[in-house]
């Protein structure tokens, strides 16, 4: 299955991405940015930052390679048989505490974020380990070594997938979102203090994050 890099005429109306025919609604992301952006603002003035750190459109592109990493991974770890238990990733998304002063209903999409990417993490770690030894199927926390052992595999997995993400959100080279402008999005953002930085001040607040 080859991939398809960047193309969005593919895609239904209203989806952000496809990836091997699930979709990513521009809503689902677009409220996931509404929730993260709240988020990183109510860091920002708790840490007594003076300014947003990123822009709308950058949160778009590097949560939109989030979830299609998050995605990828899980198609690569189900292709493997290797799976992470719900207590193991509830574990390691309590590192990450979600703010009581965001609303429910961000409060809810930022919580499943943090355990998609607790996941992600995790599965990372798994496929790694069972890379190493193919009895292993499954991992209770994170490992970087078993995590930078995967990244070869993923890379070649991922590039082998159909995956078209809508030019709104930036455009999939194979392996993650890049921005149209030619820079690159974090594709693993846990949180929005992972987004790739650029200077907003400039920027009328509607256009950008926290």
């Amino acid at each position: 299955m080859a991939t398809v890099i960047g193309c969005g005429t593919d895609l239904h109306p209203g989806a952000a991405a496809v990836v091997n025919g699930t979709t990513f609604s521009q809503s689902r992301v677009d409220d996931l940015v509404q929730a993260v952006c709240s988020f990183t603002k109510i860091q920002r003035e708790q840490t007594g930052g003076t300014e947003p750190t990123a822009t709308l459109a950058q949160a778009r592109t590097s949560l939109s390679s989030a979830l299609i990493s998050f995605e990828l991974t899980d198609l690569a770890a189900a292709q493997l048989g290797v799976t992470v238990k719900d207590s193991a990733v509830a574990n390691a998304a309590a590192g990450n505490p979600v703010p009581e002063e965001l609303d429910e209903a961000d409060a809810e999409l930022l919580q499943g974020f943090f355990e998609d990417s607790a996941r992600f993490q995790l599965q990372q770690t798994a496929i790694g380990a069972h890379l190493e030894d193919p009895s292993v199927t499954t991992a209770a926390v994170t490992d970087e070594a078993d995590a930078a052992r995967a990244q070869g595999y993923l890379r070649k997995f991922a590039a082998n997938q159909e995956v078209t993400v809508s030019p709104a959100y930036g455009a999939w080279n194979g392996s993650f979102v890049a921005r149209r402008s030619g820079s690159l999005s974090d594709p693993v953002s846990e949180t929005a203090k992972r987004l790739t930085r650029q200077s907003a001040a400039d920027l009328p607040p509607s256009q950008v994050c926290g």
